[in-house]
Protein backbone atom coordinates (compact mmCIF):
# COMPACT_ATOMS: atom_id res chain seq x y z
CA UNK A 1 0.00 0.00 0.00
CA UNK A 2 1.25 3.81 -0.83
CA UNK A 3 -0.55 6.30 0.37
CA UNK A 4 0.58 9.85 -1.97
CA UNK A 5 -0.08 13.14 -2.15
CA UNK A 6 -3.20 14.35 -2.89
CA UNK A 7 -4.97 11.46 -1.24
CA UNK A 8 -4.65 9.27 -3.39
CA UNK A 9 -4.21 5.10 -2.63
CA UNK A 10 -2.07 2.75 -4.61
CA UNK A 11 -1.61 -1.19 -3.66
CA UNK A 12 0.53 -3.81 -5.89
CA UNK A 13 0.30 -7.21 -5.08
CA UNK A 14 1.46 -10.38 -7.04
CA UNK A 15 -0.86 -13.08 -7.61
CA UNK A 16 -0.65 -16.51 -9.37
CA UNK A 17 -2.93 -18.07 -11.69
CA UNK A 18 -2.33 -22.24 -12.25
CA UNK A 19 -2.74 -24.38 -15.45
CA UNK A 20 -3.37 -28.33 -15.18
CA UNK A 21 -2.46 -30.66 -18.06
CA UNK A 22 -1.22 -33.87 -18.93
CA UNK A 23 2.52 -34.12 -19.93
CA UNK A 24 3.67 -36.17 -22.49
CA UNK A 25 4.20 -39.38 -20.56
CA UNK A 26 0.41 -38.86 -19.10
CA UNK A 27 1.27 -37.27 -16.06
CA UNK A 28 -0.95 -34.47 -14.87
CA UNK A 29 1.24 -30.70 -14.43
CA UNK A 30 0.73 -27.85 -13.30
CA UNK A 31 2.28 -24.79 -14.46
CA UNK A 32 2.13 -21.35 -12.52
CA UNK A 33 2.12 -18.06 -13.72
CA UNK A 34 3.19 -15.21 -11.28
CA UNK A 35 1.23 -11.90 -12.27
CA UNK A 36 1.81 -8.31 -10.64
CA UNK A 37 -0.98 -6.50 -9.83
CA UNK A 38 -1.37 -2.90 -9.66
CA UNK A 39 -4.77 -0.98 -8.30
CA UNK A 40 -5.70 2.31 -7.44
CA UNK A 41 -8.76 4.52 -5.41
CA UNK A 42 -11.34 2.21 -4.09
CA UNK A 43 -9.51 -1.09 -5.43
CA UNK A 44 -6.34 -0.21 -3.22
CA UNK A 45 -8.53 0.23 -0.24
CA UNK A 46 -10.33 -2.68 -0.66
CA UNK A 47 -7.48 -4.99 -0.99
CA UNK A 48 -5.84 -3.43 2.38
CA UNK A 49 -8.98 -3.71 3.75
CA UNK A 50 -9.92 -7.43 2.95
CA UNK A 51 -7.23 -9.46 0.31
CA UNK A 52 -5.55 -11.89 2.59
CA UNK A 53 -2.54 -14.07 1.21
CA UNK A 54 -4.38 -17.73 -0.64
CA UNK A 55 -7.64 -16.10 -1.40
CA UNK A 56 -9.19 -16.34 -4.77
CA UNK A 57 -10.00 -13.67 -6.41
CA UNK A 58 -11.36 -12.50 -9.78
CA UNK A 59 -9.16 -9.64 -11.12
CA UNK A 60 -10.24 -7.50 -14.50
CA UNK A 61 -7.89 -4.86 -16.12
CA UNK A 62 -5.42 -3.97 -18.61
CA UNK A 63 -2.01 -5.14 -19.51
CA UNK A 64 0.86 -3.13 -19.37
CA UNK A 65 4.51 -1.98 -19.58
CA UNK A 66 6.77 0.30 -18.23
CA UNK A 67 9.98 0.92 -18.21
CA UNK A 68 12.39 2.53 -16.03
CA UNK A 69 16.31 2.73 -15.60
CA UNK A 70 18.59 1.01 -12.84
CA UNK A 71 21.96 1.01 -12.69
CA UNK A 72 22.62 2.32 -16.68
CA UNK A 73 20.31 -0.40 -17.65
CA UNK A 74 17.03 -0.14 -19.52
CA UNK A 75 14.46 -2.93 -17.35
CA UNK A 76 10.93 -3.68 -18.12
CA UNK A 77 7.81 -4.55 -15.96
CA UNK A 78 4.53 -5.99 -17.42
CA UNK A 79 1.78 -5.62 -14.63
CA UNK A 80 -2.26 -6.43 -14.96
CA UNK A 81 -3.76 -2.37 -13.63
CA UNK A 82 -6.95 -3.55 -12.31
CA UNK A 83 -10.35 -2.23 -13.24
CA UNK A 84 -12.04 -4.46 -10.77
CA UNK A 85 -11.12 -6.97 -7.86
CA UNK A 86 -13.85 -9.39 -6.39
CA UNK A 87 -13.95 -12.51 -4.31
CA UNK A 88 -13.77 -15.90 -6.31
CA UNK A 89 -14.34 -18.42 -4.13
CA UNK A 90 -15.32 -19.41 -0.60
CA UNK A 91 -14.66 -16.23 2.00
CA UNK A 92 -13.15 -16.18 4.95
CA UNK A 93 -15.33 -16.48 8.25
CA UNK A 94 -14.90 -12.46 8.88
CA UNK A 95 -17.90 -10.51 9.61
CA UNK A 96 -16.34 -7.52 8.38
CA UNK A 97 -15.90 -8.42 4.66
CA UNK A 98 -18.49 -7.50 2.51
CA UNK A 99 -21.14 -9.81 0.69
Amino acid sequence: MRHLDGGKVAATMVIATSEYYNDRNGQKTERVEWHTITAWGSQAQFIEKYVTKGMSLLVTGKIRTRSYEANGQKKYVTEIAADSIQFAGPKKNSEDMPS
